[in-house]
């Protein structure tokens, strides 16, 4: 016999901030179609948290997710200002920055929130279109997307965001 089931109650997901160090409550991470994935990096952000890292290769990504978060009371987006990240391009695409003194040139990764039924906002906007608000020692680049930048139909409807290498949509994964 086992115990009782935890509540499902509003209110318990973070709304303000996804990573810093891990997934925050009610936030899963995971990523797709690339190599050495790591969860909490050795590599400390600007922000000071560990990161995550990714080496993610064409048609591939790495998102975060709160599952059934479209209900009355959880909606994370709702609400939503700007979407705001540290990344750092590393390799290629880190020596092709430098080269060229931005990696908005070089960074091939969109970006997009959609919702549990794969219906996704109307634009993804893409690192290569945009200029980063602030750069830090080692490469790190600080990126904010006003809400607004994503076109989203419904805020309330959306659960996941992405980070993709190119123009294809993802292989979605339900369950």
């Amino acid at each position: 016999m086992g115990g009782a089931s935890l509540p499902f109650t509003p209110g318990y997901i973070s709304k303000d901030v996804i990573y810093s160090g891990g997934a925050r409550t009610g936030w899963s991470w995971q990523s797709y179609r690339g190599s050495d994935f790591t969860y909490s990096a050795n590599q400390i952000s600007p922000a000071g948290n560990p990161s995550t890292c990714a080496t993610i290769t064409p048609a591939g990504g790495l998102f975060f997710h709160c599952r059934r978060c479209d209900k009355a009371g959880y909606r994370p987006f709702e609400g939503t200002k700007a979407v705001s990240f540290w990344i750092k391009p590393r390799g290629e695409v880190a020596n092709a920055a430098n080269a060229t003194g931005g990696a908005t040139q070089v960074l091939p990764l969109k970006i997009f929130i959609r919702g549990e039924s794969d219906n996704y906002c109307g634009t993804e906007p893409r690192l290569a279109d945009l200029k980063p608000a602030a750069t830090a020692a080692g490469g790190w680049l600080r990126f904010v997307i006003p809400i607004e930048g994503f076109n989203c139909y419904s805020l309330g409807d959306m659960t996941h965001i992405e980070w993709q290498v190119g123009s294809h949509r993802p292989m979605t994964q339900k369950g």
